[in-house]
């Protein structure tokens, strides 16, 4: 079984190798933690990006906290994250959540099918996000 440190690196290295794949430049932050795993540029925009680790359910939900748990609950705002990509192992896919669109939110529910009752109002689908906007 995976231990959480596990799901986390899992989750970096898998974030990274898509970024990559897309041509950004990686950086890793050394020292002191930052609120942000890493930091990507392109065509010299800077971004600062948190990673998730979110296991997609039965129902096809891909589920990720948009908060830092401690001593005390961090959410994370704009001033700290431009970007929270989520790493799906199931389909080994990353999702890519601009912070500005979802701030102050604690979770974020992505739908990769329609939920049984069929309805579709209001629901986030995970394909619009596969592709990074920076």
């Amino acid at each position: 079984m995976l231990t959480t440190n596990d799901k986390g690196n899992i989750g970096l290295y898998s974030v990274c190798a898509d970024l990559a794949k897309k041509q950004f430049v990686v950086l890793l932050p050394q020292g002191s933690q930052p609120h942000y795993d890493l930091v990507i540029e392109k065509n010299g925009i800077l971004k600062r990006v948190q990673v998730r680790f979110s296991k997609k359910t039965s129902s096809g939900v891909v589920n990720a906290k948009l908060t830092t748990q401690g001593t005390n609950t961090v959410y994370h705002t704009k001033e700290d994250v431009d970007i929270i990509a989520i790493y799906e192992p199931t389909d080994d896919l990353v999702y890519y959540i601009n912070l500005n669109e979802f701030n102050n939110k604690s979770m974020i529910s992505l739908r990769t099918k329609l939920p049984a009752n069929n309805q579709s109002t209001g629901i986030i689908w995970a394909k619009d996000y596969l592709n990074l906007r920076v």
